[in-house]
């Protein structure tokens, strides 16, 4: 049986933006994404490893000014006739002036179909993974069904001093599988 060779597209191919180093995300053994039988129960419960195919959606946007409220970095739509599972997600900030924590910096949010917000991930004032060792995991995962439209987003509060423009860079990654609706 032959090897088969995972093929990354550039996002300059997929007019996704400037793409970071995500060679870490790949590699996450614990995560569902290479490992599909972690973390789903078997039988009923999940599909069957081979149906399930992989996601990574990714972003990285200049850092807006103070004053932004839910600016858009990245966003993932589930394919009609099939279903979802957000299982890792990485939030975060490169540049200067931003101390972890500090909601009144810059937060970034997960939303869903652009009117509800994902619990526990409303306001999200810190770094979650990271470039280096892979995506924050999310151990119920969220599920998301046909068409549903999940993004990450960033405010930066009106009297914010971080650094904008530039090299500071807001980052976005939603990792996770779908397969067909059954």
């Amino acid at each position: 049986m032959s090897e088969t060779k995972r093929r990354y597209i550039p996002a300059s191919q997929r007019g996704i933006g400037t793409p970071p180093d995500c060679a870490p995300f790949y590699d996450q053994q614990h995560l569902p994404l290479v490992k599909p039988a972690i973390g789903m129960p078997p039988g009923p419960g999940g599909p069957p490893p081979d149906q399930r195919q992989r996601f990574h959606a990714f972003n990285s946007i200049v850092a807006p000014a103070a004053n932004t409220s839910n600016q858009l970095v990245v966003s993932y739509l589930v394919p009609d006739g099939h279903q979802a599972k957000v299982v890792g997600l990485h939030v975060g900030y490169i540049g200067t002036g931003f101390t972890e924590g500090n909601a009144a910096l810059l937060f970034f949010s997960v939303r869903l179909n652009g009117t509800s917000f994902v619990e526990n991930y409303a306001s999200i004032p810190n770094t979650l993974g990271s470039l280096s060792s892979g995506p924050w995991p999310i151990p119920a995962a969220i599920k998301l069904f046909a068409k549903d439209l999940i993004e990450i987003l960033v405010s930066v509060p009106l009297g914010s001093t971080i650094g904008t423009g530039g090299t500071n860079r807001m980052h976005g990654h939603l990792v996770g599988y779908y397969w067909p609706i059954t």
